[in-house]
């Protein structure tokens, strides 16, 4: 993996993180989306991501008809054909049943 360029810790990043472990919350709705890109950035240096990765959000959806829907929006990296697809449901699957 080549070096990636680093995530700055967000501000009350420790803060969040101590309040959703106490709720055991973590990670979740007391992160900030901020967060959640730090926390995968310094797992990633110790656990370098090998055949696929995705990044995945909700944007507000701006399209005529479709205003205040939410709309997906994703980047990611795949070796080979379809590693983001069988990433995606493996993780669809653990999200339905951890």
């Amino acid at each position: 993996m080549t070096d990636m360029r680093a995530v700055p810790k967000p501000e009350g990043y420790d803060l969040r993180v101590a309040r959703s472990q106490k709720t055991n919350d973590l990670p979740g709705s007391l992160w900030l989306p901020e967060d959640a890109l730090f926390s995968a950035f310094e797992m990633m240096k110790e656990q370098p991501p090998r055949g696929a990765f995705i990044v995945c959000w909700y944007t507000p959806n701006t399209d005529d008809g479709n205003k205040g829907r939410l709309k997906l929006k994703f980047q990611g990296y795949q070796q080979h054909d379809c590693q983001m697809k069988a990433l995606a449901a493996e993780m669809a699957a653990w999200l339905v049943a951890p």
